[in-house]
């Protein structure tokens, strides 16, 4: 240790770190907790008072404490910044020298270690599992860069490029809106046939309970309905993603923008849904800090807008000219949007009502004709096509 210690400033400029946490949304992890505490009544199988003397205070317990550890900011392994190089071991500094007492920073042969040379003292190997030769590499770049002085010139782009939302992506609009609103009119559903059926049977809390949540999701819904409409169906040119001078912008129909600087990030690709249990099309990103991101990009629509915009970003990262623009360059509005949200409002209570109008109450008849709405919204903008 260096006789004089100091404190790494990461987020300083020319601070960088390597082998952080996977950065994900709170929110994730909360909805998981709400919906772990219905379990105890899934294994039971019966209602009593142990639901809140015993249940209710161990799954609050349990998940402040999740959501305390998952949700805290740990420091990454290494850190370079302007005063020197700092080794991490969880939240407690490791090691640490100054650039002055460092004589060398390289990577073996094997490109798995690192080999740290102090002007005075053994040379000392660093390696952790968390850490790839890629990782190795890039710390050798940069604390070469500190000891030679060197300045790493900074990303530049000249204009921006914009993605507009296309055709592809009204299809797709179409289509969440119907489910949108078909989750709304199970819901309302849920609660009037609850009058008279589950009111009568259920405690009061649990019927407080499950009341308060299902009102709580009506109007998720609700508000999620409202930002996709305005979004895909404004006649505006709608702006999905962009790359400007400043960094990487997408711009989510929830008002989210999702946003990160050149000087911020340090890797990014796109990583696309392939098979069924492969996770949704989103882009992977790396900072400076050294954690990871997932983005996701489901409102984009479509794989190759995904590609490109990772293609182009990857290029001016790395300081070359970015491939020419193919897709999302002419805004398009939809043709049968404000027709079919309106035309699935009339007829999904008509497709609710239709079981019990045939003989034995059968259902085959409603899931036909779902499934036809289905097909009339994904189709829909080469039905309702204006003609010239």
């Amino acid at each position: 240790m260096p006789t004089t210690p100091f404190t790494p400033t990461l987020h300083a400029p020319g601070g960088y770190g390597w082998g952080g946490q996977l950065r994900r949304r709170p929110g994730e992890r909360v909805i998981i907790c709400l919906l772990l505490w219905p379990l105890y009544l899934m294994i039971s199988g019966q209602y009593s008072l142990r639901v809140w003397t015993v249940w209710t205070p161990l799954w609050a317990l349990g998940s402040a404490l999740w959501l305390y550890f998952s949700c805290r900011q740990r420091p990454p392994l290494v850190v370079c910044d302007p005063q020197g190089l700092t080794l991490y071991h969880g939240n407690r500094i490791r090691a640490q020298w100054r650039w002055q007492a460092l004589a060398d920073v390289f990577t073996l042969t094997s490109g798995e270690q690192l080999a740290i040379c102090p002007r005075s003292g053994a040379k000392q190997l660093y390696r952790h599992p968390r850490l790839s030769a890629t990782d190795y590499a890039d710390i050798a770049r940069v604390a070469q860069d500190y000891l030679h002085q060197r300045a790493t010139p900074p990303v530049s782009i000249s204009g921006q490029r914009n993605w507009y939302k296309d055709c592809s992506t009204v299809n797709f609009a179409n289509v969440t809106l119907l489910l949108l609103q078909t989750a709304i009119a199970f819901i309302l559903w849920l609660f009037y046939d609850g009058w008279y059926s589950l009111d009568a049977q259920l405690p009061l809390p649990l019927l407080i309970v499950f009341n308060l949540a299902g009102l709580a999701l009506l109007a998720y819904l609700l508000r999620r309905l409202y930002h996709h409409y305005r979004y895909y169906y404004d006649p505006a040119p709608r702006v999905m993603a962009r790359l400007d001078a400043h960094g990487l912008h997408l711009y989510h129909p929830n008002g989210r923008c999702d946003s990160m600087a050149w000087q911020d990030m340090r890797s990014i690709r796109a990583a696309l849904r392939r098979a069924k249990h492969d996770p949704l099309t989103h882009f992977c990103l790396s900072d400076r800090y050294g954690d990871s991101h997932r983005l996701g990009t489901g409102y984009l629509a479509d794989d190759d807008i995904v590609q490109e915009i990772a293609a182009c970003a990857d290029a001016i990262l790395h300081r070359q000219t970015p491939p020419p623009q193919t897709t999302g360059l002419t805004p398009a509005s939809s043709r049968s949007g404000r027709i079919l949200f309106w035309l699935n409002f009339l007829l999904l209570p008509l497709i609710a009502i239709t079981p019990a109008l045939m003989p034995g109450r059968t259902t085959m008849p409603a899931q036909i004709l779902f499934f036809l709405l289905i097909l009339l919204n994904f189709y829909g903008e080469r039905l309702f096509a204006r003609r010239p």
